[in-house]
């Protein structure tokens, strides 16, 4: 037959037994609460508040005001968090910076030729031009000042499409020695008439890969610069090598005025024209554009000037025997 154990304790006894030691249990789980809830509070506390923060200053971004940073304190992932946000909102500054610099200059530079084309047109209509020859140079004046700023808007429009990627260029290789004598023969009359000596001087080069007319463009701007800010009797110089096997390096120096030590890192920004210039031809965009034609080649240009000694465009570009696939600006 099946056996049993029958233990038996008396009642106060298991009471007792229960009641020495509920409570400190029960102490023990009040106080692992409280301990829990604190470390939970202040955790939560030092992450909601850098959050919170940044979402004020977001919110205040959103609203127009944009110079916003927040203090980089808290742990790891909230400072990270916190320098991040700092960067996005300083490049958001200078993007609006940039977008006011840039709705004033074009206003400024559209103005002039406005005010002459108005200024010329209400003179034909009123009858101050009263004879023909009055009259034409008028409308030369009308004609000239729309050509301006058609060229103007066009420049504007070929930066804005290089400097969103939306311009394939061409890829093919190009003849950098033949394409410098091409681009010395358009102004080799132009230095002549204005008594400037115009040179080139190249060693044996490699082909460069990217677009000859995108090249021949960036090319063309710095002779035209050189000529322009180049006195009668003074020189401008073409020279062309190769420092390494990958790399082709283009020179274009003149004997000008120069340009002041403060104003050399504006030189590729829109709208820029030296002061000393003594000239406001052209749109101050084409050393832009010609930055961006040389970046999407993945090529380097810069400048190096000192004041009455002249100034040096240096263009630096990859060589290749090959001939890889069209580049995207």
């Amino acid at each position: 037959s099946p056996e049993t154990l029958v233990l038996a304790m008396p009642r106060q006894n298991a009471l007792g037994f229960l009641l020495a030691y509920a409570r400190p249990f029960l102490w023990a789980g009040l106080i692992a609460l409280v301990v829990s809830v604190v470390i939970a509070f202040v955790l939560a506390r030092s992450v909601y508040m850098p959050v919170r923060r940044i979402s004020e200053a977001a919110d205040r971004i959103a609203q127009g005001n944009y110079d916003q940073e927040v203090p980089i304190k808290g742990d790891k992932e909230v400072k990270g968090l916190a320098l991040s946000f700092n960067q996005m909102a300083r490049q958001v500054k200078q993007s609006q910076q940039t977008l006011r610099d840039f709705v004033a200059n074009v206003s400024h530079e559209l103005r002039s030729p406005l005010t002459s084309i108005k200024g010329f047109a209400q003179a034909i209509t009123d009858g101050t031009a009263k004879d023909k020859q009055s009259q034409n140079k008028a409308a030369s004046i009308i004609e000239d000042e729309s050509k301006r700023m058609m060229r103007l808007v066009d420049d504007l429009l070929e930066l804005s499409k290089l400097e969103s990627g939306q311009i394939t260029m061409a890829r093919e290789a190009v003849d950098i020695k033949e394409l410098l004598e091409h681009c010395r023969d358009i102004f080799a009359m132009r230095a002549e008439e204005k008594g400037v000596k115009l040179t080139l001087e190249m060693q044996p080069l490699s082909a460069a890969s990217g677009d000859i007319d995108r090249l021949e463009q960036v090319f063309n701007n710095l002779i035209d610069n050189a000529l322009k800010h180049t006195p009668k009797g003074g020189k401008v110089s073409i020279t062309a090598y190769q420092p390494a096997t990958s790399l082709i390096e283009v020179t274009v120096s003149d004997t000008g005025q120069g340009i002041p030590p403060e104003e050399l890192r504006h030189v590729f920004e829109r709208f820029y024209r030296v002061n000393n210039s003594g000239t406001k031809t052209g749109t101050g965009l084409g050393l832009a554009i010609a930055k961006e034609i040389i970046k999407a080649h993945g090529g380097n240009i810069a400048v190096f000037s000192k004041l009455n000694d002249g100034t040096r465009f240096v263009v630096t570009l990859p060589a290749s025997p090959t001939v890889p696939p069209p580049l995207r600006s």
